[in-house]
């Protein structure tokens, strides 16, 4: 009820003083030698009504005013058509598009994707769902609408350090490709989105693969695979500002451009986005700009094209998150540069900050041999620089491999100091894929090679003690090599009677060296291989609105760089496990025009799972350690309706259980709170517990109105269920549920030759306080004493408002 009045109260006051009229545009849109184009789009321009043409090329918009109206028609391979239409009564019309003279920039990660032939379980969003999500937040928390899917961010406010889970996976087992690339960092497997600001702003095609999914390229897909495309080449000039305001001071301006098509062969695009906030919580601001530069050589059967792309990050440091003391009375406290004088006066310092400059240079090459092979190639280069800068407290230099200080004739062993942790590296290598397809089969061969190569190293900028300790003092440095080579082959092979078959094989070496000392001073010299197999196979089917596919599917992955260095220190012999995964994915779906109802069931098993029990190794470092048996199981239900023009829902629901068999959890254990001797760690037999970050259920769901033509209303609504923080299902360590609300009314002109859009969103409407993320740290003690406990948690921001204005020209 509450939405209906909403959406009643704002169309009264919005919309125009005409009413929505009874009129439609209907049609087919064919070939040149008139075959139905099933799945062409159909845009009603400068409004918010279209339609996709269902199998038979046939489509409908309805209630439309009278009036004049430009309708675009495109369809992937062929040239984009627009048709002026004088609606004065209902108007049929056939459009017969024209094969692209140029081979489309689709072909470059055809070899990653799903399609409807693929048994893999996937979304896919489109360019313009991007785009409409587009507004002052980072892509992660664009993805949250799609199903089992949750979007987190340090700062509260959607920018900054940002990341998504898939299945309550962890962001350093989902793959990410960018144009076929890997974009995951090698050594931490996790993508940082915060080093591509507003990569959103360049995305032409995006797919989300849940579980194992097909085969792709770097490194190992555990739980969920993003495969992102950037944008396209446009037939026409074209050029564009989307600028946004909001809460917390937060701005976002991109401005992009375009040639089009020059002698229907050479294009060339940029975009240059800047985006600035003050964070939710407090001291979490950002500072980021980027730019895309891309030209591309297009031809009949070839397409040559560049890409750079240039990122650069300035964000106050906020990954402690907000201590559980303080959630109740200033939940927007940040610790991070808080110190204290010799007078007790309590400081922060100001540059706690993280800096990252990283640009991606691409060469990607597509040829299509005769009528049925297509090469892809790529070779790319990505250097990184940059730091993170601390300050600290009273820390002892003997831990910076400094020695004691004389100063004022006493020899000193603390000191305030400010430090800094670098991060210099390389990332290159190429890409291959070659696919042959036929009227019944496609073969893909694909796979790629690529070296990281990283120097970490800590420098001492100022210590406030100081005898004959010099500026930029290096107390650590070490480098890590990765090697990853990886070979695939997928079939799809159609059978009788609507039946698909599907095969896909892929091998994968890692060869992993680290050399030099840690920040603690310990040597980290180690080699590592791994050869993995991963194969994959499943069964589809299609016939007439009905599609169902079921796949078996098995993962491998290497342990992180942080798993190895700290299982291994001063020989110690605890050296982590990888990873293996079994994923059975069933599914069925059912669409027509207007109705799609999906159900996948899933069941994934892990061997030798890495989680965090709280164990040490032999010498007292912290473990990811190997459970023998984990799973997560559980059903994922879609469904959309727009059977009205003027109306379209959407929905998704995950059900699911995420098991630990058998866990022991660790605690360190101490005499008592003021000795702090240690007696080494207590254990504890825990059973089957639930998998930490995995939530039991989470859905999503939207309704889009539109009152006029020009006029969209939008209800968006999150749930996310209860979930844990540690793998003990302990409720003290527990994260509440959480639902969210928010509402966008959009209201889309033109004047002359350029289109307008103006949105007002609101977000967290029914300003619920909640959180998304946390950790914890326990002791005991041996006296009975009250457990010590450190722990920080994310809290997001509750109400707040935006605004946006996008012009296109």
């Amino acid at each position: 009820m509450f939405l209906l009045l909403i959406a009643f109260a704002t169309t009264n006051i919005f919309a125009e003083n005409t009413p929505a009229g009874d009129w439609q545009i209907s049609g087919k849109v064919v070939d040149e030698v008139g075959n139905p184009l099933a799945g062409a789009s159909i845009a009603v321009l400068n409004t918010f009504r279209g339609a996709v043409a269902n199998s038979s090329g046939d489509f409908v918009i309805t209630s439309l005013s009278r009036g004049r109206y430009s309708v675009r028609i495109s369809f992937i391979g062929y040239n984009d058509s627009i048709v002026a239409v004088d609606l004065q009564d209902n108007v049929n019309i056939t459009i017969r598009l024209t094969p692209s003279s140029t081979l489309g920039e689709e072909v470059v990660v055809t070899a990653l994707k799903s399609s409807s032939k693929t048994p893999m379980t996937y979304s896919n969003l489109t360019v313009e769902r991007i785009k409409d999500g587009n507004t002052v937040a980072d892509l992660p928390i664009i993805l949250g609408v799609l199903p089992s899917v949750i979007s987190t961010s340090e700062s509260g406010g959607g920018i900054g350090n940002t990341a998504f889970r898939i299945r309550g996976t962890d962001p350093s087992r989902i793959n990410v490709t960018l144009n076929g690339i890997p974009l995951n960092d090698a050594e931490s497997q996790t993508v940082f989105w915060v080093d591509l600001p507003d990569i959103a702003s360049s995305i032409s095609s995006l797919q989300v693969e849940r579980g194992v999914g097909s085969s792709t390229n770097g490194s190992g897909a555990f739980g969920g695979t993003v495969t992102i495309q950037t944008q396209a080449a446009m037939p026409e000039p074209y050029s564009s500002i989307d600028a946004s305001y909001g809460a917390f001071n937060t701005q976002k301006v991109a401005f992009t451009a375009g040639s089009g098509l020059l002698h229907n062969k050479f294009s060339f695009d940029v975009r240059y986005s800047r985006q600035l906030t003050e964070g939710y919580v407090d001291h979490t601001g950002s500072d980021h700009t980027s730019m895309l530069i891309s030209g591309a050589w297009l031809t009949e059967r070839s397409v040559l094209k560049a890409n750079v792309i240039m990122g650069e990050e300035h964000t106050d440091i906020s990954w402690n998150g907000v201590p559980s003391y303080a959630l109740d009375t200033n939940r927007r406290y940040n610790p991070s540069g808080l110190y204290y004088t010799e007078d007790g006066t309590l400081h922060r310092y100001n540059n706690e900050t993280d800096n990252y400059w990283l640009n991606h240079y691409q060469l990607l090459y597509s040829v299509k041999i005769g009528d049925r092979f297509l090469l892809n190639i790529a070779g790319h280069l990505t250097p990184g620089r940059g730091y993170y800068e601390e300050y600290k407290d009273g820390a002892l230099l003997s831990k910076y491999g400094i020695p004691y200080q004389l100063v004022g004739g006493a020899f000193v062993e603390k000191s305030d100091l400010i430090r800094q942790k670098w991060l210099n590296n390389q990332f290159y290598g190429g890409t291959y894929s070659f696919s042959y397809k036929s009227d019944g089969a496609e073969i893909i061969i694909g796979g790629g090679a690529n070296r990281y190569d990283g120097d970490h190293f800590g420098k001492i900028k100022w210590v406030e003690k100081n005898q004959n300790i010099p500026y930029n003092y290096e107390w650590y440095k070490n480098k890590g090599i990765k090697d990853d080579f990886n070979s695939f082959l997928k079939a799809t092979i159609d059978l009788p009677f609507g039946f698909t078959c599907f095969a896909d094989m892929q091998y994968r070496y890692i060869y992993y060296k680290m050399s030099g000392s840690d920040d603690d001073l310990v040597n980290l010299w180690q080699t590592n291989r791994w050869d993995f197999f991963n194969p994959k196979a499943g069964l589809s089917f299609r016939h007439l609105n009905h599609k169902a596919y079921v796949s078996i599917a098995v993962a491998n992955r290497e342990p992180s760089r942080s798993d190895l260095k700290d299982a291994t220190k001063h020989g110690a012999s605890l050296k982590p496990k990888s990873e293996r995964l079994y994923d059975l994915e069933m599914g069925y779906a059912y669409s027509n025009r207007s109705i799609l109802a999906k159900a996948t069931f899933f069941y994934m098993q892990y061997k030798n799972q890495l989680v965090n029990t709280g164990k040490l190794n032999d010498v007292g470092y912290p473990l990811m350690t190997n459970v023998d048996k984990s799973f997560r199981r559980g059903v994922e239900l879609e469904t959309s309706y727009a059977a009205l023009s003027w109306l379209s829902v959407t929905g998704n629901i995950a059900l699911s259980q995420n098991r630990i068999a058998n866990f022991v959890e660790y605690v360190d254990l101490y005499d008592n709170n003021n000795d702090w001797n240690s007696l080494g760690q207590q254990s504890t037999k825990l059973g089957t517990t639930d998998i930490s970050f995995s939530p039991n259920v989470v859905g999503a769901g939207a309704l889009v109105l539109h009152p006029r033509k020009n006029i969209r209303l939008m209800f968006q609504g999150k749930f996310v269920g209860k979930q844990y923080i540690d793998n003990s299902s302990n409720r003290d360590r527990m994260l509440s549920a959480y639902k969210l609300f928010d509402a966008r009314l959009e209201y889309r002109f033109a004047y002359k030759s350029t289109s307008f859009t103006v949105m007002l969103l609101a977000n967290n409407l029914l300003g619920k306080m909640y959180l998304v993320n946390g950790w914890i740290y326990r002791a005991k003690f041996a006296d009975g004493s009250s457990d010590y406990v450190e722990d920080g948690y994310f809290p997001q921001a509750g109400r707040n408002f935006a605004v946006r204005l996008v012009a296109n020209f």
